[in-house]
């Protein structure tokens, strides 16, 4: 799809599942793909997209997953699913005092 609209390129990404996870990462970076989203966060995802060089946007949800997801090298990350984990109160809970 990017050799047909180039301007894609600089967009596309995939979105990674929770099935077979190193085989969708390698299946993203073989098809172009400029970062992989995923519903949650991983240390095997995380390890996986480092390996082959694509970088990652892990969903979290608890302050455990956000240590986890920084230890591991991750700054950005998406809050997910956001309204059902508490939303803007949550998120200013995990900012800390």
């Amino acid at each position: 799809m990017t050799a047909q609209i180039p301007h894609l390129r600089r967009y596309a990404f995939a979105l990674l599942g929770d099935r077979d996870r190193a085989d969708d990462v390698h299946a993203a970076k073989k098809a172009g793909c400029q970062f992989g989203v995923s519903p949650g966060y991983t240390q095997d995802i995380a390890q996986t997209c480092r390996a082959v060089g694509l970088p990652l946007l892990p969903g979290v949800a608890t302050a455990s997953e956000v240590m986890q997801a920084n230890a591991d090298g991750l700054s950005f990350l998406k809050f997910f699913p956001a309204t059902a984990a508490g939303g803007i109160p949550m998120l200013k809970a995990l900012a800390g005092p």
